[in-house]
């Protein structure tokens, strides 16, 4: 292994890479896909950094089969960014299957490369890699094609993360994490990409005029990438919650008009009855308001106000009806009064007994007695 400016450089950059990976992997968020798609791209970045460093430190001498092993890695860097920059900036941004078409660029580049007559034997390959370091290869259309399709492909993703970023503009900023805050994040982050843009251009037209494509344009994208791995770097150390913000609404202070006050209360219930929050008998008030993205207050308040009822009437209402429903289960015949209740959540058997008389004007026994279930 060689050590030189470019190889210790790349180095430095993959070390930080590998640091800010475990960093968001282990670092609790509330925004997870913002962190995951970091991680995506963080992992790219590295990905970019070692093929490089490949050549840089004559690694190719010991493992020269990783040969171009990195190229087209551009055309994972823009996707990954795009993808980030909208876990950042909506809301109800989700991954879906769709999103594999983003990984079409790479897939097609590489059918293109495998197609492409590579070197004759092991050691013609080796002199090329050596040809590259000196004086540079010569850049034959294909190259050339290639390169333009990078540019292009990069370009367009920094357009469309630059459009999303446009967008926030006419968009509601009710979330604690400012959406200007978040635009400024991401344009800061799209600028560092819009000079390594710029340096990949330069490269191609440098190429297309000398007919050589020289490793000193891989040093100027190296310096370009490490410059932005290390922003990301200062921001997660410096504050972090701008790097993977969450959607936390603002405190409102109230729930507004009649309308809000319905709406939340459909949330609550959907959010009751989908994630079964009241069969957990440790659940808290401020557990269900978090969901709610409500201060723990503010939901006793619209308990009251709309449903006339207090927290823990409401999810032992729930308690109760899941009871039944396990009562009236013949797969549950095994199961005691008492081992049904806290099948629905309750802790004690008192608990139970006194919710049960409250919201069905009987006991649990002579309920079930009457519906003729036991």
């Amino acid at each position: 292994m060689v050590f030189n400016l470019w190889s210790i450089l790349l180095i430095a950059s993959a070390s930080q890479c590998v640091f800010l990976i475990v960093f968001f992997a282990n670092r609790p968020s509330r925004n997870k896909l913002a962190s995951r798609l970091l991680i995506l791209m963080l992992s790219v970045l590295l990905f970019m950094t070692v093929s490089n460093l490949w050549y840089a430190s004559k690694i190719y001498l010991d493992v020269p089969w990783l040969a171009g092993v990195g190229r087209g890695s551009t055309l994972l860097l823009g996707p990954a960014f795009f993808l980030y920059t909208l876990a950042v900036v909506k809301p109800d941004f989700k991954l879906k299957t769709k999103h594999l078409l983003h990984l079409l660029g790479y897939v097609l580049n590489w059918g293109v490369l495998i197609m492409q007559p590579r070197p004759a034997g092991l050691s013609s390959e080796m002199a090329a890699v050596e040809a590259f370091l000196m004086d540079g290869l010569p850049a034959s259309p294909v190259v050339l094609g290639r390169f333009a399709f990078y540019s292009l492909h990069f370009i367009t993703y920094l357009y469309l993360s630059h459009q999303a970023v446009k967008q926030l503009k006419q968009s509601n900023d009710a979330y604690t994490i400012a959406m200007e805050t978040r635009g400024r994040w991401i344009t800061r982050l799209n600028l560092i990409l819009v000079v390594l843009a710029v340096a990949i251009c330069t490269g191609f037209i440098y190429a297309s005029v000398t007919q050589y494509y020289s490793f000193q344009t891989n040093f100027l994208l190296t310096l370009i990438y490490s410059f932005f791995i290390y922003v990301i770097a200062y921001q997660a150390l410096s504050d972090d919650k701008q790097v993977h913000p969450e959607f936390k609404l603002k405190y409102q202070g109230s729930l507004g008009d009649e309308k809000e006050k319905e709406k939340t209360i459909v949330q609550l219930k959907k959010v009751l009855e989908e994630e079964k929050l009241f069969l957990r008998s440790d659940l808290k008030q401020a557990d269900v308001a978090s969901k709610l993205n409500l201060p723990a207050h503010q939901l006793t308040k619209l308990l009251n106000s709309a449903l006339n009822q207090s927290f823990f009437d409401l999810i032992n209402e729930y308690r109760v009806k899941h009871f039944i429903s396990l009562a009236q289960d013949e797969n549950n015949k095994h199961l005691s009064i008492f081992g049904l209740a806290q099948e629905s959540g309750f802790k004690s058997k008192s608990s139970f007994n006194t919710a049960f008389k409250k919201v069905e004007g009987q006991t649990p026994s002579t309920f079930l007695k009457n519906s003729s279930v036991n």
